[in-house]
């Protein structure tokens, strides 16, 4: 995941293996065991995080996505 600077206070709170890149976006891995809880943790960063991979779950995370517009 890469998580947008605004909210660096909470990902230090709730999440390990944070490192920050040069353009100062903190990259976090983590291990999903449940994709349902993970799915809704995502979107409630909003727009200051981007799931990098695995694309299954990118692909997954952007159909939630889809499916809120209708």
């Amino acid at each position: 995941m890469e998580i947008n600077q605004e909210m660096a206070f909470r990902a230090y709170e709730e999440l390990n293996n944070i490192t920050v890149t040069d353009r100062g976006k903190l990259l976090c891995k983590i291990e999903v065991t449940d994709i349902n809880w993970f799915i809704s943790y995502v979107l409630s960063y909003g727009s200051h995080m981007r799931v990098l991979e695995p694309l299954e779950i990118k692909e997954k995370v952007m159909q939630e996505i889809e499916k809120m517009k209708d």
